[in-house]
């Protein structure tokens, strides 16, 4: 609670002027709501946490928010690497002993970069060299004083998530310096300060910052906290230092645990404490499906055992799976046994529509809510089922039907809300893309085609793919939530790229060919669409979706227009969009579940 005026800590005046010697660099005006994400050593424990870091990126990339990650190094990684140090030299130089020490977040940063970009989200991975992140002081304990957050502006008006190591910069020499104990937090915050970030979270492993201990009894989180009563906190969460740059910048600082809803806030203002609650039990689940993307999902629930409890798992042959589970007894082929024990949550990636609509249609039937990545299934049905979800109150998420990981229907919902939609153009099937980027490369249709099978970007059967109909899927999808017309898939004139295995024509010098769908209204109201091969300009965003990406512009009334890319095709994009969808509704279900017991 606050603490009486003679015991507040001295706080820095917000906006002192600084020295001419350590003026900082003017903060940037970005186009787009940038969110600034922290993971700390306890967050990046080990290798295997990394998904969770991704989780959240994806969590923050399909609100629309353009992110920029800080890493701190992995688990115990610092002390192992000052421990090192000292077995050399009981006098290390400052400038070797820092690089040293830094290793551990440039490694941490690699990995999480190249995580987020094979989950589907285009990432780029800057370091303190890049963005000339400046510092004064001492080697070991420096103060950030400037920046170059052009870098940083132009990668994220890009549409790429930005990951930067923390802790780490540069003195008026150019040696590594590092920011001391606490030195990623005051990187995230720094950098937000110089990106115009809206919000700076710093992810921990409690869910906030407690009045005491969060593991003792009776410890109370905190709804939000003064700049004043955190410095003066016995629970350092956050270092003294980042809490008085925040200050003096006005900045408010998010602490919470990775998936929060609800994170303490540290500002101005008085301290608040949040009334106690129970934790809510794990959520019933039903998987319909465990192959390439459903084990990846799977792998992906087990990991949060205190959110999701999966009682059945429907397959054709158990026998197939059994030995890959450590509980085998879920598997069944029966699929009243998938509603024997009452779920909550029902999972659906066998595709086809038949089985699957009849057991999604089922599922709503119950109040039982539905994530599915069956495009087919929605393009047919998808207003009927939505209907009767609302009348069951249930939720019915698909993101991952359209465009694996790159959040296109989250887009085009959000821009429909606020703004009128022109047009709609983009490469939605990243198999056939695929195949023709390793045609530009001189492989024939079929060598092609059998490489993508062998990546798992195409099924057995590509006919969907090819013949342009998943595409066609895709883009009714879209258009239904840019202009809520019940548009049928027959409705979209549709012309797939089969006809290149017999025939493949030059294309003009300066354009690659892509398979693209269009829409848009005409002066009536009706929705015109069509999927078709098109020679587009080599430097155009069509072009620039290579391989498996999927792009999508969303031309505005206004003039503007959004672009959002990323893996359209594959395991992990795939899997990554469902389990943000699960996530969504185990948000929605959990302040009705009752309490773990």
């Amino acid at each position: 609670m606050p603490r009486p005026r003679d015991n507040q800590p001295h706080l820095p005046e917000p906006n002192r002027p600084e020295p001419r010697a350590r003026r900082v660099t003017e903060r940037l005006t970005v186009e787009h709501d940038v969110v600034v994400l922290k993971f700390g050593s306890s967050i990046l424990a080990h290798e295997g946490t990394i998904a969770d870091a991704v989780h959240e990126v994806y969590r923050e990339v399909r609100s629309g928010r353009r992110v920029v990650v800080v890493c701190s190094a992995m688990g115990n990684t610092t002390d192992d690497l000052a421990k090192r140090a000292g077995e050399i030299t009981d006098k290390p130089h400052p400038a070797a002993y820092a690089a040293l020490l830094a290793v551990g977040e440039s490694h941490s940063a690699a990995q999480v970069a190249l995580a987020i970009d094979a989950a589907g989200m285009p990432a780029i991975l800057l370091d303190p060299a890049q963005i000339d992140l400046r510092t004064h002081g001492d080697p070991v304990n420096a103060e950030p004083v400037s920046m170059d957050a052009s870098p940083i502006k132009r990668e994220i008006e890009a549409g790429n998530v930005v990951v930067l190591p923390g802790f780490a910069g540069r003195d008026e020499r150019g040696f590594t310096t590092l920011l001391g104990r606490g030195g990623s937090d005051l990187t995230a915050l720094f950098v937000a300060h110089h990106c115009g970030a809206t919000r700076c979270r710093l992810v921990k492993d409690v869910d906030g910052w407690y009045d005491a201990d969060p593991k003792s009894a009776g410890a109370r989180k905190y709804a939000h906290l003064s700049y004043a009563d955190a410095i003066a906190s016995p629970a350092q969460i956050v270092q003294s230092k980042c809490v008085e740059y925040a200050c003096k910048h006005a900045m408010v600082i998010e602490v919470g645990a990775l998936g929060s809803v609800a994170p303490s806030v540290v500002g101005e203002g008085e301290s608040t404490l949040v009334a106690p609650h129970a934790t809510p039990r794990p959520v019933r689940v039903a998987m319909l499906g465990l192959g390439t993307v459903g084990g990846g999902v799977m792998r992906h629930m087990l990991s949060a055992p205190d959110r999701y409890d999966i009682r059945r798992v429907l397959v054709r042959d158990p026998s197939k799976y059994a030995d890959k589970l450590e509980d085998a007894s879920i598997l069944c082929q029966d699929a009243d046994a998938v509603f024997a024990d009452d779920p909550e949550l029902v999972v659906e990636l066998i595709g086809g529509t038949s089985l699957a609509g009849d057991l999604l249609e089922r599922a709503l039937d119950r109040g039982c809510s539905v994530v599915t990545a069956n495009k087919a299934l929605m393009a047919r049905d998808g207003v009927r089922l939505r209907a009767l979800a609302d009348t069951r109150g249930a939720k019915l998420l698909d993101s991952a039907a359209v465009g694996g990981s790159v959040p296109m229907l989250e887009a085009v919902r959000r821009l429909a809300a606020h703004r009128e939609i022109v047009s709609l153009a983009g490469v939605l099937n990243g198999t056939t893309n695929f195949i023709l980027d390793q045609m530009a490369r001189d492989s024939r249709y079929d060598e092609a085609l059998a490489e993508a099978q062998r990546l798992g970007f195409a099924e057995a059967d590509p006919t969907a793919d090819v013949g342009g109909f998943d595409a066609a899927q895709k883009l009714c999808l879209l258009c239904r939530v840019a202009w809520d017309p019940a548009l049928p898939e027959d409705s979209v004139e549709v012309t797939g790229i089969e006809s290149l295995a017999q025939n493949a024509p030059d294309v003009d010098r300066g354009h690659v060919r892509r398979l693209v769908a269009r829409a848009s209204r005409n002066g009536d109201g009706a929705v015109l669409a069509r999927v078709a091969l098109e020679p587009v300009p080599e430097g155009s965003e069509l072009a620039r979706a290579h391989d498996e990406q999927n792009v999508l512009i969303v031309q505005l009334g206004d003039g503007r227009r959004e672009v959002v890319k990323g893996r359209g095709a594959g395991r992990w994009p795939t899997a990554e969009a469902v389990f943000a969808d699960t996530e969504q509704v185990v948000r929605a279900l959990q302040p009705r579940l009752a309490p773990a017991q």
